[in-house]
């Protein structure tokens, strides 16, 4: 069978006993970006993980929107989530909200303006916590969630400069490898407590200027700038990862220096992970096995590690 995807269009969620994986599907500039997740995709799924306790559910998003992480998060206190209701396709919307109201008790919606700040793509750390971009949407958003739960611990940081340029935020730049009460890799749950986690990066040399591409009318004189600013917000991603208990990993570096191509810095582009199986996203970009190559290498070293 033949499919394409990326780990932005998957969110999990344990319902009861089972695990909902929500898959966007998206018609998406398919073609010109790679950037879809296809319905062969979730059938794929629904084939492999039959009788294990998955749910898979196709959720197919407006044609505007890139990745169902871009419109759609489970918020990791009350039962709740978050959606951008245009970001879903306009016939199917009627479905979906149905659905989200059987398993969440409170749906989240959000306006465009705030879709556009990103305020959908964020990583939650465990239960009651979380790491958001710093924007005004999402600071009124937290003032209103810290009033109705205040003992949420959330972290605000900026993160402007990748998601107004690069089109991807938090959730796109992290990649969890262990959630919840396991010593390997395992993620069924968008809320169990974060143990480990892949954070994107910028390549030590100037490949790194091929993601450039991404970023559009910025002039040639200011991207080595911006780039500059980008690698401030994933260091700064680290740093708020690990004052919620996180263990970080970073892409491995010698094996960058192999990679043809750079998109090193959005983890969920390039890998997913479900139950304890790593998926590589194969699109149709030649090169996407290989810009796999310096994540799987970081996580098979810290499996290797006797102190990990």
């Amino acid at each position: 069978m033949t499919f394409n995807f990326e780990g932005g269009d998957i969110l999990l969620y344990r319902y009861n006993l089972d695990t909902i994986v929500f898959v966007g599907i998206s018609d998406s500039n398919a073609e010109n970006e790679g950037a879809s997740t296809t319905i062969e995709f979730a059938t794929y799924l629904r084939e492999y993980y039959s009788g294990k306790n998955y749910i898979i559910y196709p959720v197919f998003l407006d044609k505007s929107i890139l990745h169902l992480d871009l419109v759609f998060n489970i918020l990791p206190f009350g039962n709740r989530c978050i959606l951008y209701p245009g970001g879903i396709e306009k016939t199917f919307r009627k479905e979906f909200n149905q659905y989200l109201s059987e398993v969440f008790t409170h749906v989240q919606s959000v306006t465009k303006k705030a879709a556009d700040e990103y305020v959908c793509n964020f990583i939650n750390t465990g239960p009651n916590a979380m790491i958001v971009s710093d924007s005004q949407s999402m600071r009124t958003l937290v003032r209103k969630w810290m009033t109705e739960y205040p003992g949420l611990k959330i972290s605000l940081i900026k993160f402007n400069d990748v998601y107004e340029n690069l089109a991807g935020s938090i959730r796109c730049s992290t990649l969890p490898i262990i959630r919840g009460d396991y010593s390997r890799m395992h993620i069924t749950n968008e809320i169990d407590v974060l143990k480990v986690c892949m954070v994107g990066t910028l390549t030590p040399d100037k490949k790194t200027l091929t993601c450039l591409e991404a970023i559009g009318d910025i002039q040639t004189s200011d991207r080595q700038t911006m780039l500059g600013l980008i690698g401030e917000q994933l260091e700064n991603l680290c740093t708020a990862l690990q004052a919620h208990g996180v263990h970080v990993l970073r892409p491995d570096i010698t094996k960058l220096a192999e990679v043809p191509a750079c998109n090193v810095i959005f983890a969920r582009d390039v890998l997913l992970i479900i139950g304890s199986r790593v998926f590589v996203s194969n699109l149709h970009l030649p090169h996407r096995k290989q810009e796999a190559e310096p994540y799987l290498s970081s996580i098979e070293k810290y499996f290797q590690t006797p102190s990990s």
